[in-house]
């Protein structure tokens, strides 16, 4: 997992990994700065209509009356989990 994680010294190296096209300009990026895109998000989060469709999402659950009531069987799953092997 460690070797994922890349600490890079200059924006150059950055750059070798991550194209300039996907970064904000506070990294030399071609995209809004960090500051630019936090007020467009918080805009867009005040906006009535998206505010509105958040909230109803949030509302959203599921429907438990279609859930199945039967007790699981255990003789059926047993054996469809990979053992996990830790070094």
């Amino acid at each position: 997992m460690i070797d994922r994680v890349i600490i890079h010294d200059t924006m150059e190296s950055l750059h070798k990994y991550v194209p300039k096209e996907y970064l904000p300009k506070d990294y030399g990026g071609d995209l809004p700065s960090l500051i630019e895109f936090t007020e467009s998000l918080n805009r867009d989060v005040y906006n009535e209509k998206i505010k509105g469709a958040l909230i109803d999402y949030c509302k959203l659950v599921s429907d438990e009356s279609k859930r199945p009531r039967e007790k699981y069987d255990e003789e059926c799953i047993v054996g469809s989990f990979k053992k996990l092997d830790f070094d």
